[in-house]
């Protein structure tokens, strides 16, 4: 068994593990000749020919052996990653070999590592707004932080209707749903905290006689909170015709909504008639409202520091302390105002300053861990991977200041060591 992934990490890295089966053991009874296994690797950019040179695994360091005829990758007692190195590039395809030899055979294994994606990224679009794009699902304690909200509503009995006045349809019953940001108020669907898109269709069974005239109607309508023409959201008509009964539907439309609106139908006849349930019940007459977005910001304190971090903030920040700085001094109830105004901001600043600070430190430490235990591996790193070490390791002494274990190990390997 072998595996190869790759590590989004400063620099990009690989790592390495496998197990397997081979012949521990002598091949003469007087014990002279000892059977011994040697595990290598080397690599090239998928699309080129040359390859790196070979590297040994150092036994009892990159790998082991375990009971009977077993072996494994690491050093510990059972199988381990190992680190490949830190100075590969995550935006490239990389293919490796890894070769087993022993005094009978020798097997070489080849598998592509394909180019990294990241768990997320976020800055400015070409047209400067802000983004934040995710890789994957947020989750909170295995729960779905951003889930499927949807909610059919029915009516189960019949209901006059008045000619030529307009009926909200007193909607009943629950057929089906999904999620806790949707529910019913007053014959609709109330919308919840954190929605801001919906889609909602609708039909309606209506039965109603014919006008004298022959330009009778029957129509739906779905609207939001009011029940005038500029709170309609969509509309559906049917003409007059031989039978007396239709059903005007209307199909998913999508629609902007804030926390606290209410969705519902209402209809209109040109003779006196009913919505009915009939023999179908609930099928004939319902509302669908379904979340299209929807965020937990009040969970997702990751994605509102990010958009922080894009610049809001610190624009803000900017024009109001230039503001300040400007007055004249007659004016300071203005500043101890504006001041008042600014501090959540600047509080806000500050803890948006030590998340970015606490992954910076963390990916540095996490990178330095990787490439000094490759040193004291024995796997080399040439001078283009010791300076980028050297650059990520003052960033951390200097800047961040990290001063470790990490640092202890720096001065014992690299410096100690004869690496710099």
């Amino acid at each position: 068994m072998q595996s190869l992934k790759e590590q989004l990490q400063h620099g990009g890295g690989v790592s390495l593990s496998f197990s397997g089966n081979f012949y521990n053991g002598y091949f003469d009874t007087a014990k002279t000749k000892f059977n011994t296994l040697g595990i290598k690797w080397r690599y090239r950019e998928a699309g080129s020919s040359t390859w790196s040179a070979w590297t040994s695994l150092v036994l009892n360091t990159g790998f082991k052996y375990g009971t009977g005829n077993t072996y494994f990758s690491g050093n510990g007692t059972s199988l381990q990653e190992i680190s490949l190195g830190t100075g590969f590039n995550y935006k490239k395809n990389y293919v490796f070999e890894l070769c087993y030899n022993d005094k009978l055979s020798s097997v070489t294994y080849s598998q592509t590592v394909k180019e990294g994606e990241p768990c997320f990224d976020y800055g400015k679009d070409k047209n400067g707004n802000n983004y934040l794009n995710v890789n994957g699902e947020f989750y909170k304690k295995n729960e779905k932080l951003i889930q499927t909200n949807m909610i059919t509503f029915a009516k189960n009995n019949d209901q006059s209707l008045a000619k030529d006045t307009k009926v909200t349809l007193e909607l009943n019953e629950v057929i089906a749903q999904i999620g806790d940001k949707l529910s019913t108020s007053n014959y609709g669907v109330k919308i919840g905290k954190g929605v801001s898109k919906v889609k909602v269709s609708g039909i309606a069974w209506i039965e109603a006689g014919w006008s004298t005239n022959g330009s009778g109607y029957r129509w739906l309508q779905i609207l939001k909170n009011g029940n005038t023409y500029k709170d309609v959201v969509a509309m559906a008509m049917l003409p007059e015709a031989v039978n007396v009964w239709g059903s005007p539907s209307i199909p998913s439309v999508l629609v902007e909504v804030k926390e606290g609106d209410l969705i519902f139908m209402a209809v209109a006849v040109s003779v006196d008639g009913s919505c009915r349930a009939g023999s179908y019940g609930k099928a004939s007459t319902y509302l669908t409202v379904e979340v299209v977005e929807w965020w937990r910001w009040e969970e997702l304190k990751v994605i509102e520091i990010v958009l922080t971090i894009a610049g809001f903030l610190n624009a803000i920040s900017v024009i109001i302390n230039c503001v300040i700085n400007t007055k004249k001094p007659a004016e300071k109830a203005i500043q101890k105002k504006l001041s008042e105004i600014l501090e959540p901001l600047d509080n806000k600043m500050d803890d948006t300053n030590k998340y970015i600070k606490k992954i910076d430190k963390n990916e540095c430490m996490n990178f330095l861990v990787n490439f000094l235990a490759d040193v004291e591996n024995g796997i080399e790193k040439d001078d283009v991977q010791t300076k980028r070490a050297c650059e990520v390791y003052d960033h951390y002494v200097k800047d961040l200041q990290g001063n470790s274990y990490i640092h202890d190990k720096w001065t014992r390997v690299m410096i100690e060591g004869g690496k710099i």
